[in-house]
């Protein structure tokens, strides 16, 4: 049993499922999306943070006293899913570099 399905987890129950003899359950917390047209309209739209399945981390306050929310939360898809920039945004970070 591999509890996680971070990168590590992930890998990890790759590595040990190529041994035929050996069972191999991956746990995971969160609902199974099957599908994109299954998501949540937050977590569909890129545009802004999903809300929904946000555990509500925030970091320690710095010295200052300054938190940031570290936005986390559980979700399992079955496909690789990732968000794209928008036209307008890579030469602008690409400006920002010189």
């Amino acid at each position: 049993m591999v509890v996680g399905g971070g990168s590590a987890g992930c890998v990890l129950a790759a590595r040990l499922s190529a041994d035929e003899r050996r069972g191999v359950l991956l746990v995971e917390a969160g609902p199974d999306y099957p599908g994109v047209a299954d998501l949540p309209a937050d977590i569909a739209d890129e545009s802004m943070p999903a809300t929904s399945h946000d555990w509500g981390f925030v970091s320690d306050p710095d010295e200052i006293g300054r938190s940031i929310p570290l936005p986390r939360g559980p979700i399992t898809l079955r496909y690789q899913l990732g968000p794209c920039p928008v036209r307008k945004y890579p030469p602008i970070w690409s400006a920002s570099l010189h």
